[in-house]
């Protein structure tokens, strides 16, 4: 059972980790990019400044962020982990 399970995981993260250095960026639509922006007090007073004097809303733009890729090569990592788990630990059973 819980080989399935470190199998499962491992192929999970082989796959994000290969996603993850082949995508290189991930961007966020204006909606996205409003919720990180009430997370800042800063952003939320500026937002404030420009609705008082424009008396128009803030329209947030499409945000990209990139992707480094030591955080794929460290889902990699932890992906060979997990296949070193399955294939070269001996399970109770055998």
């Amino acid at each position: 059972m819980f080989r399935k399970i470190w199998l499962f995981f491992a192929v999970f993260l082989l796959l994000l980790g290969l996603e993850t250095l082949f995508l290189k960026s991930i961007t966020l639509s204006p909606q996205g990019t409003e919720i990180l922006a009430k997370q800042d007090p800063s952003m939320e007073k500026k937002r404030w400044w420009v609705e008082a004097l424009t008396g128009e809303a803030l329209k947030f733009p499409e945000k990209e962020i990139p992707i480094r890729d030591e955080f794929g090569y460290v889902l990699l990592f932890f992906s060979a982990v997990g296949f070193i788990h399955v294939f070269f630990i001996p399970s109770e059973e055998d």
